[in-house]
């Protein structure tokens, strides 16, 4: 009898965590490792993409089910579709419960690099069926330690920061000692509760938190006005098959040069010599193209531009060079 009582408290809801981080800052690195290191067969993400052609479910492999939501952030005008999705996760968890198979444990959501974590919580929350099925497991933030201050006074990120549960500085082995210490006071400064690890390449390690705070760091705070966020634009190149790859490799090197303080990221698959391409950067910073497996040789190619206050009339006159 008191087996049963007890059995009847645990809270057998889906538990839901938000993994969230500003543009590039390693959110799909994270995943994959995460899901390469964990049991496949309870687990489930939504990918959200700002962009209207997702990019990063391509990273994630076929282990988990993963359900795409693209073409704007789900924390505002994706949201409805966003709870739908939900709902309907919900609904499937409850036919494997009525037939005896084995049930969906976890939700995983990977928001866009521009989403408001706190937003998609309260629309989860405030919800009458889905906060009737779905428990909150917390929010994780990635912060970019390679950051060079042109992002991290966005406002947006301050958001990010103050509603985490756990920040993962990415990127420290490629930061310098100064740039890893910058980041962790950014961190610590904007959330002082949150659990703060590093993560290599998608692997978390213990920071020493009481040598980073007694380091004798002079650390210069942005100016950051958290109720005030800027305007991000998102724009689609569709690039033809018989595109050069010598010649788009010259046209984003310009591109990048010229609107690299505007453009926060770029994404995209393209044409190679060596087959298909996942194409991503940050800022002016492109990463080392990935091989995509053949099963995506027949994928369309395109570029993905997401950005501030870049002319998309310039960015079309010059792709007359492209195809």
């Amino acid at each position: 009898m008191m087996a049963s009582r007890v059995s009847n408290l645990i809270d057998k809801r889906i538990k839901l965590s938000i993994v969230s981080g500003f543009l590039g800052s390693g959110k799909t690195t994270f995943l994959q490792h995460y899901i390469n290191k964990n049991s496949h067969g309870q687990l489930c993400i939504i990918v959200n993409e700002v962009g209207d052609i997702p990019v990063d479910d391509l990273l994630l492999g076929k282990k988990v089910e993963k359900y795409i939501i693209a073409g704007g952030c789900i924390c505002c005008d994706k949201s409805d579709q966003f709870l739908q999705q939900l709902i309907q996760i919900c609904d499937t968890r409850t036919a494997q419960s009525v037939s005896g198979n084995q049930q969906l444990e976890t939700i995983i959501v990977e928001t866009s690099g521009i989403s408001d974590p706190a937003n998609i919580y309260e629309n989860i929350m405030n919800h009458p069926i889905v906060g009737r099925n779905i428990t909150f497991d917390g929010i994780t933030v990635l912060l970019d330690a390679l950051d060079d201050n042109n992002f991290i006074t966005q406002a947006l990120i301050a958001k990010q920061l103050v509603c985490a549960d756990n920040i993962y500085i990415s990127k420290t082995d490629l930061a310098s000692t100064a740039s890893l210490l910058r980041t962790y006071k950014l961190a610590e400064h904007f959330n002082p509760t949150a659990i703060i690890k590093t993560c290599e390449k998608g692997v978390l390690k213990n920071l020493n938190a009481e040598e980073m705070q007694n380091n004798d760091f002079d650390l210069v705070l942005p100016d950051v006005q958290i109720d005030n966020g800027n305007q991000f634009e998102t724009f689609v190149i569709q690039l033809s098959e018989k595109t050069d790859w010598n010649t788009l490799v010259v046209w984003m090197s310009a591109l990048l040069s010229c609107h690299g303080k505007r453009i926060m990221r770029l994404k995209g698959v393209v044409n190679s010599p060596a087959g298909k391409l996942l194409i991503q950067g940050v800022g002016s910073n492109i990463q080392k193209p990935q091989i995509l497996p053949k099963r995506f040789a027949n994928k369309k190619c395109f570029l993905v531009l997401i950005g501030v206050d870049f002319k998309e009339v310039d960015i079309q006159q010059s792709m007359r060079y492209l195809n």
